[in-house]
Formats: structure tokens, sequence, C-alpha cells
């Protein structure tokens, strides 16, 4: 056996490659055992062409049947692969074959005296190929439901790789091709600069990914809030970084929630008028009572009206989240005993995730002092967090209180704490377990805003 030979045996075997060849003249067929296999023929004995005839696919026979005599036809001598489907005769299961064959012709070209060529199982990649168009149809639709827009930029040139989508969640038209700068134009003042700067600090923690809520203003004055998801990425040709991620239109749920803290804010304001009307008037009904009891009972109305300031979030750019949980727990402290354990680094939290944990531990507390753990002359309540600017793990534990049965519907401060207050991608959840209510919260979005 030549060399040559030897290596086509070797990489036919290696490829799983059946040979086939077809006389023409005597109708005579040989497969190779790896064709025989892909077949499901016997090992051995004579092949015929209606043994290769009835195992083919119903539907598809006529094609290859017709891809054959074409093949045969000295004008047309054709050679193109094909694909058609066999019912494998040992078992018949369906497999996919791609096949290829050529024809040899007589001296004087006129009739063909052998056909052969090659069978390969290509099953596996059929079904993978299925399965891509599946998943892609999938994704497409889900980008379309959810008014989603997937995006990519090579950071070296800037080059915008861009949808439909995108430009009509950046106010431009379907067929348009933003460049980054256009892009960019259509970000509010100051915004480009902070979701940089946020890029800046994940890969200083040696993170790939970021996520925030980016403001817009177009032209018009169109203003729109988005969900921005993005995360850096080798380019496909190995060299450089690119930039891939989706945007999100979340523009009602901003203006929603802008309505809350409107709401909030005028809360804040009404309440501390009463509180302050509350302790003039509480000076002057028990002003010959105990003076300790008086100065106490101020106290604890000093401490709720700097809770509420708190609620409203707008005076200060941060505040620190230990003062802050100091500040709402403080009205109910009994006398004398401190039946709270704080326990988490040092974090400054901006405006509005302060003024959210204020609302959901001022929930929780009051609930605490009706129901709970601070209703038990020995109960107590530990609050530990843990995190960074990019991320908050905070957890609420009651222990020593009464049983706790969990209530019947769900009342206006859950619904704050488990929905309003920390919508996705952040998480919430509040348990009410026998030996204590327990809340968890995972901000994802960041805490300074």
């Amino acid at each position: 056996m030549n060399d040559g030979v030897e290596r086509l045996r070797v990489a036919t075997q290696a490829a799983r490659i059946g040979i086939w060849e077809w006389n023409t003249k005597t109708n005579e067929m040989d497969y190779s055992p790896i064709a025989r296999g892909i077949y499901g023929l016997p090992p051995d004995g004579p092949v015929t062409f209606e043994q290769v005839r009835d195992v083919t696919h119903p539907e598809d026979l006529p094609r290859t049947i017709g891809m054959a005599n074409r093949a045969l036809d000295p004008a047309i001598r054709e050679r193109a692969p094909y694909r058609y489907r066999i019912y494998r005769a040992n078992d018949h299961e369906l497999r996919w074959i791609l096949a290829y064959g050529e024809a040899q012709f007589s001296e004087d070209d006129q009739k063909a005296t052998r056909y052969l060529g090659t069978i390969q199982d290509i099953t596996d990649t059929i079904a993978n190929e299925e399965a891509l168009v599946e998943s892609e149809a999938r994704l497409r639709l889900a980008i379309e439901v959810a008014d989603m827009a997937v995006w990519e930029v090579k950071l070296d040139t800037l080059e915008v790789t861009g949808s439909p989508q995108l430009n009509a969640l950046c106010g431009f038209p379907a067929d348009a091709h933003p460049s980054f700068a256009e892009l960019q134009s259509r970000y509010a003042p100051g915004e480009f600069e902070r979701v940089q700067r946020l890029g800046e600090e994940a890969q200083a923690r040696g993170e790939s990914h970021i996520q925030t809520v980016i403001h817009q203003i177009w032209p018009d004055q169109t203003e729109k809030w988005l969900l921005l998801r993005a995360e850096t990425a080798p380019q496909r040709g190995g060299v450089g970084q690119r930039v891939i991620g989706v945007l999100i239109d979340v523009t009602e749920q901003q203006r929603a929630q802008r309505r809350v803290e409107l709401i909030a804010r005028e809360m804040r304001h009404r309440v501390k008028n009463v509180l302050s009307v509350a302790n003039v008037l509480a000076r002057k009904t028990f002003a010959s009572a105990d003076r300790s009891s008086l100065t106490r009972f101020s106290e604890r109305l000093a401490a709720l009206a700097v809770a509420t300031d708190m609620l409203g979030g707008e005076e200060a750019d941060q505040a620190d989240l230990h003062q802050l949980i100091t500040a709402v727990i403080s009205p109910h402290l009994p006398e004398g005993k401190m039946p709270f354990v704080l326990s988490g680094p040092q974090l400054m939290v901006g405006p509005k995730t302060a003024s959210n944990l204020a609302m959901a531990i001022h929930e929780l507390a009051t609930n605490a002092a009706k129901y709970g753990a601070l209703s038990a002359d020995n109960g107590s309540v530990s609050i530990v967090w843990t995190g960074d600017l990019s991320a908050l793990g905070l957890s609420w534990r009651e222990h020593d209180g009464p049983p706790v049965t969990p209530p019947s519907r769900t009342g206006f401060g859950s619904l704050l704490i488990k929905e309003a207050l920390f919508p996705a991608p952040n998480r919430s959840e509040l348990r009410f377990d026998p030996g204590g209510v327990q809340w968890e919260l995972f901000l994802s979005d960041g805490i300074a805003q």
C-alpha cells in the first residue's frame, strides 16, 4: 500500500467518512466498512441500489435521485455536496447524511462508467444548527418583548454595532447608523462621565461588567431612562477589547419612582410639622410633669424628625449607613436598654439608597415594637451589613420575641420592603419565621445613588 493510499485511509477513518462506489455498467456497489456502518448495512455481502434507495427518506429520495442523474449526465456532471435523511437499515433511526459524489466517464465522454464519493453522518451537526436557530429566535423574541437593544463597541476604534432597537431607544431613525459620538450626545449632562467612572472603578476591582440606569435628553428634549448592562470581552480576532451590552427602557419605572419620591418628600414635610406641633403641645400639656419623662418624650420626637429627614434624602449627598440606621431605630429604644446589635463596615450611601433603607428599617422597627422582638423584655434585633460602592448586603434578624405567625395578607409595609423600594435587579426577601422576622437585602446596582 503506497503512502498516499495509507494517508487517505487514516484520514477517512479519523473523520468517520465512508467511501462508496457505484459501477454503472454492472450496477454493483462497493461500500467501505464506515459507509456500511453509517447506513446500518451488514458488514459484508453485496450492497444494491435498492438497499440504498429503501433507507433514504421518502421526502428526500426524489432530490437525491435527481442529483445523481445530473452527476451522471455528461452535459451537466454535477459535483455539489448534498444533505439528506435516511432511516438506518439496522435500527430505523433517523440520521442526517452529507454526501459528495463525482462521476467518471468513458473515453468518448458520452457515458458515465463509475459514480464514487463519500458520505458522513452529520446528525449531531444538524441538531446543533437547529438548536442555535431556535435559541436565536427565542433571543430575538425576548429582545422585542422586553423593549431591549443589544449593542457592541470596539474600544480601539469606537466602532458601534447597533440595531433598529438601539436606534429606537436612543431616538434615531430605524435605518440610521449612529456613531459612538452621536450616541454619547444623547446622554444628559454629566451622565457619560459618571458611567465612565463606574467602568474605571469596576476595572480597578478586577470586574469586567457594570450595571446602572442612564439618563438621556434627546435634542427635542425628550427624556429617557435606560438600564445599561455592559461587559468587556476580547475582540473576535483576539486583538483588543470590545464592550458588549444591552439597553432596556425603564422610563416609566423611573417616572413612577419620581412620583413616589415626590409624595415621600411631601409626607416628610407634613410629618415634621406634625412632630413639631406635637412637641409644643407636649411641653404645654405636661409642663408640670416629671421633667426627665418630658425630656425623653421630646428626644423621641426629635429622633423621629431626624429619621423623617432621611426619608426624603434631598439635603445631603451622602449619609453614613451606621448613623442612618441608628437615627431610624432611636425612637424604638427602650429606657436604659439597647436591643439592637449593629455590625458592618463604614459605608456612605447616596440619597436614594438612604431614603429607601430608612423607609424599610422604620417599617421593620415599628412592626417589631408592636408585635415582634422589641415587644418582649429580652427580645433583640441584629442588623448586619457588608459591601462596597458597587453592592450592599444587609440582614435584619429578630431574636427571643413572641412566636411569629405569617400575616394573612400583605400589608403596605411588606409591599414597600419586598417590591417597591428595591426593584430588580436588587433582591429583597422578607420572611416571617416562627423564631423571628428576617429580612435579607442585596443591592446590586450600587449604593451611591
